[in-house]
């Protein structure tokens, strides 16, 4: 629990981290994204300069699905998510 790095946030719940290392295992930098529920990542896909994150969160993960882009530089470009909770 808690930051990656002093400048980050925990969220809350248990979040999602994205870090590159150098071939040696030296960080060059890391990321960390969630809410105050806890996220489950499902999968990553890197295209060009483009890093996809998918992930479920909230309600033991039958709450909310999302799909964050990222930069190479850890940047969060955008985020979008759908309400998958059995009332929809």
């Amino acid at each position: 629990d808690g930051p990656l790095t002093p400048e980050q946030e925990h969220a809350g719940g248990e979040d999602i981290f994205l870090a590159k290392v150098t071939p040696e295992g030296e960080l060059v930098w890391a990321t960390q994204f969630g809410t105050t529920d806890d996220e489950a990542p499902d999968g990553i896909a890197i295209h060009g300069d483009a890093i996809y994150i998918s992930s479920t969160s909230g309600e033991r993960f039958h709450g909310t699905e999302w799909l964050a882009r990222f930069v190479t530089n850890g940047e969060e470009v955008w985020a979008a998510q759908v309400d998958i909770s059995e009332d929809t």
